[in-house]
């Protein structure tokens, strides 16, 4: 068989191919096909000259297949199945899965959505290994490289090739110890406190308004610590203020006494991120429905 002949092979003659088989008849083919007899005699004539075979001879008022058409028929059947398979979009089944992911989060998003993301998701796999890589300021290039999987981040990066799903949304609350001070409750209160507050803020002066008096949060830092649980460890015990998202009561904070933030302040909306290259991807697919599912009870 040439190359040319080779080539010449298509679902659509093979699909004729099948069909003449099980009707035996050529017009019957023609009109399950929805098409010509015309038509089926002259994709009849390709496959002739492709297997070199007659493949059909006539048999009174029908057809009959040669020895050549029948060995023909299962592998006929087979390399249309591959080619449905072919095209049939891929589908992920978590069961025994192994999955190894590396996702990029402060802590923050550590404990608030992968904590319990480790939890449900290792229930349904058979193997789940997650890195989890620190991500103040999301990187395209480490999505592009494959460094990291997943981004979850405040932060939008401005790029053409990544992607995104806003997963919740929070707001600040100021956090203090109740067995230390009372809860701040006039804008004197917030004006004479002292705050704690992280690295990763400072440089970024944050700007509250109430009625006509500014309020400018990021000059009255007493202490900065590196991430969200190293707040607890310096408020306990202290006056200080903690202004931050509301959902760390569940975590880092726990236990903390906390007072509505009266200053107008943006929202903090989460978004999950991921690289255009992965998108359809069924188990990456899979994994983000997981933390999208995990977000939808937060806000």
């Amino acid at each position: 068989m040439s190359n040319i002949d080779y080539l010449s092979l298509d679902g659509r003659a093979l699909t004729l191919f099948v069909t003449v088989m099980e009707t035996g008849s050529v017009t019957a083919a023609a009109e399950r096909l929805g098409i010509t007899q015309s038509a089926v005699s002259h994709q009849l004539d390709r496959l002739r000259t492709i297997f070199k075979d007659p493949l059909f001879i006539r048999s009174g008022r029908g057809i009959t297949p040669t020895r050549r058409a029948e060995q023909l028929e299962d592998e006929a059947r087979a390399l249309l199945l591959q080619l449905q398979q072919v095209v049939r979009p891929a589908q992920f089944d978590p069961h025994g899965a192994v999955l190894n992911y590396r996702i990029g989060a402060n802590d923050f998003q550590r404990d608030i959505v992968l904590a319990p993301l480790y939890r449900t998701v290792s229930e349904q796999v058979g193997e789940f290994n997650l890195t989890i890589l620190p991500a103040e300021k999301p990187r395209a290039e480490e999505l592009r490289n494959g460094k990291v999987d997943l981004i979850i981040s405040p932060m939008v990066p401005d790029h053409a090739d990544l992607m995104m799903r806003r997963l919740y949304q929070d707001r600040s609350v100021c956090f203090y110890d109740p067995d230390q001070r009372e809860a701040p409750s006039s804008a004197e209160d917030f004006d004479r406190a002292r705050y704690i507050s992280l690295t990763f803020l400072q440089g970024q002066a944050v700007t509250r308004q109430l009625e006509t008096n500014r309020f400018d949060l990021d000059n009255r830092v007493n202490l900065r610590v590196a991430n969200f649980s190293g707040l607890a460890t310096f408020l306990k015990g202290t006056d200080l203020l903690a202004v931050a998202p509301s959902l760390l009561s569940q975590t880092a904070l726990q236990g903390f006494a906390c007072a509505p933030f009266p200053y107008v302040s943006e929202s903090l909306t989460m978004y999950l991120i991921w690289h255009q290259k992965d998108h359809q991807n069924p188990e990456h697919s899979w994994l983000r429905e997981q933390i999208v599912q995990q977000c939808s009870s937060l806000g």
